[in-house]
């Protein structure tokens, strides 16, 4: 998945949002990209905190400028499983060749910025990007909450207000609230949930909806790409499959002590695990 956490506005928390959403990711031994668009390089510096640390689970990084932006994401999508654009507070090249590549976009925004312009100016930005990405996922994310009941469903509802006027944009289900523990975690080059897991709600709550909310398969009576004509059981195609050092080594033991070579035990173990999530995404 292509995810972008970006917008016009400024410090409003895309780059937290980006680092911690990628860490709960890299997790579920996933193969995470971050691209940091931002000439101020907040994510760059992040994982090379991280890095210099040695904590697992490792987030690779790289910065991104200018028009190739696209193609390159395009490139790069074809060797991770999933990429996470943090693009920078203005309405930049970068932000909008991002538009057109991604799938969701999720807008962080802070109660005290919410204004007509602001979002008038957003919802043109991805009124244009859909005209070469029509599936493209809008979202506005109130990050910086007050930890005040009554007062966060204020702003809940004043967002709301604002966003009926709005097409392309709709809110996001989940509000992050402020809390120190987010800036504290950026420091050391961490997450929120590796930090003080029992802050990490609100953050586990966005990552659910990021990656798993309306990801079912849809359901036509078209076949689907596996099911054409074209496509012969009888023909392999060359995935590379990248593992931790440990996991390969593992591997190696099993080859070793077993009757199944290193690459049938993973055809083994994935055909049928794929299988079964086909099954899960078709219900």
């Amino acid at each position: 998945m292509i995810i972008l956490l970006g917008g016009i506005l400024d410090k409003t928390g895309k780059t937290t949002l980006a680092t911690n959403l990628a860490v709960i990711r890299a997790s579920s031994r996933r193969d995470v990209l971050l691209i940091d668009t931002s000439t101020q390089g907040s994510t760059d510096s992040w994982t090379q905190i991280r890095g210099g640390k040695n904590i697992n689970p490792r987030v690779s990084c790289i910065q991104k400028f200018g028009k190739g932006l696209l193609n390159e994401v395009k490139d790069l999508a074809t060797r991770y499983q999933d990429i996470i654009i943090d693009a920078g507070g203005q309405d930049s090249i970068e932000l909008r060749s991002a538009l057109v590549v991604v799938e969701k976009v999720y807008i962080p925004i802070q109660p005290s910025q919410f204004d007509i312009l602001t979002l008038s100016q957003m919802d043109e930005l991805i009124e244009s990007a859909k005209e070469f990405n029509p599936s493209l996922q809008a979202k506005i994310i109130i990050n910086r909450a007050s930890k005040i009941r009554s007062v966060h469903e204020s702003e809940v509802a004043v967002a709301k207000k604002l966003l009926a006027n709005f097409k392309n944009l709709e809110l996001a289900n989940v509000i992050i609230r402020d809390q120190i523990y987010y800036a504290k975690s950026a420091i050391e080059g961490l997450s929120v949930i590796e930090l003080n897991p029992k802050e990490a709600q609100e953050i586990e709550e966005l990552y659910q909806e990021v990656f798993f909310a309306n990801n079912k398969i849809s359901q036509n009576k078209e076949p689907y790409s596996w099911e054409q004509e074209n496509v012969r059981e009888d023909v392999t195609k060359v995935y590379n499959l990248r593992l931790s050092e440990s996991y390969l080594l593992k591997l190696k033991y099993i080859a070793e002590h077993t009757p199944d070579s290193m690459q049938k035990f993973c055809i083994n173990i994935l055909e049928k695990e794929i299988d079964n999530k086909i099954n899960e995404l078709k219900k």
